[in-house]
């Protein structure tokens, strides 16, 4: 059975928020069935020719509130020295994490996790910022991070 949207008179149908935007409870006169949806998602950009004057790549803003919690990335192409990525919100406010540096295609990187500074208010703009001088500037970058969506 499938969770159906609620409406206020329908007496057959049920549905209660639980601990999480994400989790509802849904029943009817016979059973309970909990279903949760997915609160961690992701979201991935491609730059090309990414060069270290590369800052305040403007490259997400969300519908509504979200906190930034992991980011990694990857590099294609000669990757002689790849590119360390911190982000910021679009005013500017630095979120608190380790720099990430980015791996080479085919190599898993590590997430590095963001501790403050990591809430943006819906339609609050987000950026990328190079922090060294990468070699060579006509690599392609794959910058990704990790987003729970807070609680309306």
């Amino acid at each position: 059975m499938k969770c159906k949207k609620c409406k206020k008179k329908e007496s057959l149908w049920g549905c209660s928020q639980l601990n999480s935007p994400y989790c509802f409870e849904c029943h009817n006169k016979r059973n309970m069935i909990k279903r949760v949806l997915d609160y961690i998602k992701s979201a991935c950009f491609t730059i090309e020719n990414l060069a270290a004057a590369d800052d305040d790549l403007l490259v997400f803003s969300n519908d509504v509130a979200i906190t930034v919690t992991a980011g990694w990335g990857h590099c294609i192409g000669t990757c002689t020295t790849n590119a360390t990525i911190d982000f910021e919100d679009s005013d500017a406010n630095k979120m608190t994490m380790t720099d990430f540096t980015t791996s080479d295609w085919g190599t898993e990187p590590t997430p590095q996790a963001i501790s403050g500074n990591n809430t943006l208010i819906a339609y609050e703009g987000f950026s990328a910022e190079v922090t060294n001088a990468v070699s060579p500037e006509t690599d392609t970058y794959l910058i990704c991070f990790s987003y729970t969506i807070d609680a309306q």
